[in-house]
């Protein structure tokens, strides 16, 4: 027991590891502190993220908490959701006098990457996972999954995928051992949380909430109407809490049922390499060539799963099969504990392609989008190739299970290892800098080199926050929101695509006050733009 709890532990030592230095690589340590030169006048949403954050550190303590009128003025408050400020970390580093020591944004994706991996550990385990070596190259190859990796380009918020992978594990949990007072606190507390970091994340916790009170209700457990009943009215029960704290809410414009479509999953999404080193496909200024080039998929609609995760997937498959030939098939006890996950997950895909389909580069067929109050709710989350995330991890999952079990043990092992390899592999490009963390080194030359040279640049008597709301003052609201979350009357800023880190659309190096970009530029302006350092280092898909 003792020598199993000691493995135990140092497997849980190497994943924070691996997480912490993963990080490094791609972030960068430094970037913690909210002193460094690239918070100064960070570019693109980063700038709206950073104004939201400031307004809520610098005002008094009030009701909502997440509410301010720094940002648009005393007629119109305005909540720190919609400009994606991770509310409940904003608001706890508040609390603990931290809110000008450390920057939140580089602070969650720490978070983020030690709490992924331990996420994937606590499925796996959930999933019935006991070998410590499957539990840690599943924990791993979480690390690099490719539309996780791909959301550290701009929006911080939504690369919390932690929190489903929670809640896949939630549902799993209760399944197989049932409703307890524990797993009604538990996913409580994980709609409270969801609800504060972004609004994305509570459709697919929402449906894995759905499947499990279904399952228990389908399994007839005892008291099961009665716990269901007590699980749903907690949780609901926790997000309004939230909601209310924080200030959502509003008469405002969703953009309706006929902004879905355009921000959708591609059918083949999950299997065509998408900015993949081994396919060879490069960065050429605006996104990767010879990737599925569908008005707005390649980046909301993003979900490759990677050439790892692809072959054990495969493998994965091959045994199921054999399984199927040899008579081992699920009974009806399997589908009333596990139908109503694969049914969830199923809806989520669906979701994720929408109403236009898109087989590869063409239409499959178009059913029309929603209208009325329907449409207006639905049109609330129209980046919907999102919800696919939570099935990737789930195939993972899967994936992992099904070779864990592969006999003789070693088999799986190196099946798992192999998968691991390419996920690690380096993509050259002509441009030697491959980080995020180098990205903001390089924006620190640009700025020294223009304070060299004469140029004009932001006073360096302000406080970065004071800074960084001046600049989204100057910029106005010309621009759409950060979030993908349609706010009360449309509270704006700039955007222009995924801000990758170091592309500074701001007042950089003396270059002056550029237009912001409206919302259909991307129709009138086909042509390739250089940007300054687009993300190079682990790559995002392999």
């Amino acid at each position: 027991m003792q020598r199993f709890v000691s493995a135990r532990s140092a497997m849980f030592a190497v994943l924070v590891l691996a997480a912490v230095v993963l990080f490094h690589i791609v972030i960068g340590l430094p970037l913690l502190s909210a002193d460094h030169d690239y918070w100064l006048e960070p570019g693109g949403d980063m700038a709206t993220m950073m104004a939201g954050h400031y307004a809520i550190i610098d005002q008094p303590w009030h009701f909502p908490l997440g509410v301010t009128t720094a940002l648009r003025g005393e007629a119109v408050p305005t909540s720190i959701v919609y400009t994606d400020s991770l509310p409940w970390l904003t608001l706890i580093m508040k609390a603990l006098g931290l809110g000008r020591v450390l920057n939140p944004l580089a602070l969650f994706l720490l978070i983020a990457y030690v709490a992924q991996a331990l996420a994937m550990v606590a499925l796996l385990r959930a999933c019935g996972v006991r070998r410590l070596s499957s539990l840690l190259l599943g924990g791993l190859l979480s690390l690099f999954f490719p539309a996780w990796l791909s959301r550290q380009l701009g929006h911080i918020a939504l690369a919390g995928h932690f929190l489903l992978i929670l809640g896949a594990t939630w549902t799993v949990l209760v399944a197989r051992f049932g409703l307890t007072r524990r797993r009604i606190i538990e996913i409580a507390m994980l709609g409270l949380v969801a609800t504060g970091t972004h609004p994305y994340h509570l459709v697919p916790v929402a449906a894995c909430l759905g499947a499990g009170l279904l399952s228990e209700l389908l399994q007839r457990r005892a008291k099961a109407w009665t716990n269901a009943a007590v699980t749903a009215v907690a949780f609901v029960a926790a997000v309004a809490f939230a909601a209310w704290a924080l200030g959502y809410g509003g008469v405002g414009m969703s953009g309706g049922g006929v902004s879905l479509g355009s921000f959708s999953m591609n059918v083949l999404g999950p299997l065509w390499p998408q900015a993949s080193a081994l396919a060879g496909q490069t960065w050429n200024g605006v996104w990767f060539t010879g990737t599925l080039e569908v008005l707005g998929q390649p980046f909301e609609g993003y979900n490759y799963l990677g050439a790892g995760v692809l072959l054990i997937v495969f493998a994965a498959g091959v045994q199921v099969v054999i399984g199927l030939v040899r008579g081992r098939k699920p009974d009806a006890a399997a589908w009333r504990r596990f139908g109503p996950l694969i049914a969830a997950l199923v809806v989520l895909t669906v979701y994720a392609i929408g109403p236009r389909p898109y087989f590869g580069p063409f239409l499959m067929f178009d059913v029309g989008r929603p209208t009325g109050l329907f449409g207006d709710i639905v049109g609330l989350f129209r980046c919907h190739g999102r919800f696919f995330w939570i099935v990737g991890y789930a195939i993972l999952a899967f994936g992992v299970v099904q070779v864990d079990r592969l006999q003789p043990g070693r088999l799986g092992i190196g099946l798992l290892v192999l998968a691991l390899a390419p996920a690690g592999r380096r993509h050259e490009p002509d441009d030697p800098r491959r980080s995020w963390r180098l990205c903001a080194d390089d924006a620190f030359l640009r700025r020294r080199a223009a304070h060299r040279s004469g140029a004009r640049r932001p006073s360096l008597a302000l406080p970065a926050g004071d800074r960084v709301l001046q600049q989204c003052r100057r910029l106005g609201d010309d621009a759409d929101v950060a979030s993908g979350v349609a706010p009360p009357r449309r509270l704006q800023f700039r955007t222009g695509g995924p801000p990758a880190c170091g592309q500074l659309r701001g007042r950089v190096g003396g270059q002056g006050r550029r237009r912001a970009r409206r919302p259909d530029d991307h129709r009138r302006d086909r042509r390739p733009r250089r940007e300054a350092c687009p993300v190079r280092g682990l790559r995002p898909a392999l």
